[in-house]
Order: structure tokens, then sequence, then C-alpha cells
């Protein structure tokens, strides 16, 4: 706690208010820059590591929340939940519209949970293009698990370079 507030001495909140401002500027400077694409390495370099046993499952989406005050103010909130096999699991949650380095903390999150460049991950999501663009060119080992029912059974897939998704949830026999 003497780390966020610092408790042992009488202060003001303005003091308060400046000290974890203080730490919010120090670590968005640890967070990085921002990229569209995370490097994972040639193909050579990936077989040539050791495969990790189990994939990463990672489940994500997102939700509108309105401002308690201005009622007619809404955001974005996008959510998730990632489950390593060798770590405990772990919830992630930013305000997609508002943070400009969201793709790079989704990377940081998945990283301090043991992402490897050769990791199998699994993404499970209702496939709209925001939570698409998040999870795109994180991982060269990645899967797009769409939930159709969420979706409304539409694919949302585009011609990119990424393998189409997976879909689940309606029958895709015929």
């Amino acid at each position: 706690m003497k780390e966020v507030l610092p408790v042992a001495e009488t202060i003001n909140a303005t003091t308060i208010q400046n000290h974890l401002y203080g730490l919010a500027l120090a670590q968005e400077q640890e967070v990085g820059e921002e990229q569209w694409m995370y490097d994972c390495g040639s193909i050579n370099q990936r077989q040539a590591l050791p495969r990790p046993e189990r994939t990463m499952v990672v489940g994500i989406d997102g939700g509108y929340v309105r401002d308690w005050n201005d009622k007619k103010s809404v955001f974005e909130v996008i959510v998730g939940k990632s489950l390593p096999a060798e770590k405990p699991a772990k919830c992630f949650a930013f305000v997609g519209s508002y943070d400009l380095k969201s793709k790079r903390r989704f990377y940081n999150h998945l990283t301090s949970q043991g992402m490897q460049p050769h990791q199998q991950i699994e993404f499970f999501s209702d496939g709209d293009d925001n939570l698409r663009n998040l999870q795109t060119y994180l991982n060269a080992e990645s899967t797009h698990i769409l939930d159709c029912r969420a979706a409304g059974a539409v694919s949302h897939h585009h011609e990119t370079d990424s393998p189409a998704p997976v879909c689940i949830g309606i029958d895709q026999s015929g």
C-alpha cells in the first residue's frame, strides 16, 4: 500500500492525487510503444524452440457502459480472461476507445501470463472488428474461435493474411 499511497504521513487530497498521477505516468512509460504487429520470429526460429505442452486460452468481449452522470455519454469496455497452462488465470480490462495502446497492453498481459512466440493460443470472442483487431498479429500460432450465437451467426472474417476463424454455436454442415 505504501507504494501507491503515502499512508504513514498526514497529507491532503491534492498530495494523494499528485502521487497517484506520478505513479500512473511511470507505469505508462513502462508499457512500450503501440504496434500493429508483434514479432514472433521466423518459422525456423519458432520451430527451434521447445513447444509448450498446453494451449493458452483467452476469452475476450466488449460492452458499452453509460456515464452515470451524463446519460448520453457511453464508452466501450473490453474485458477478458487468459487461462495459461502453467499459471493462474488472470483477468484484464481496458477502455478501448480511450486507450491509445490497447494492443500493446493486451500483448504485455499475455506475455506476463507466459505467452511464448511458439505458444498455441485459442482466442474466443464474438468476432466484433475491434476485438479481431486486438487479437490479429499478436501470435503466429493463434486460432480465432467465434461464438456465432453471440455474433448473430455472421462471420466477420475479412480478406486478410490472418486465417479464417473457426465458428462454434451453429451447424456448419449445410
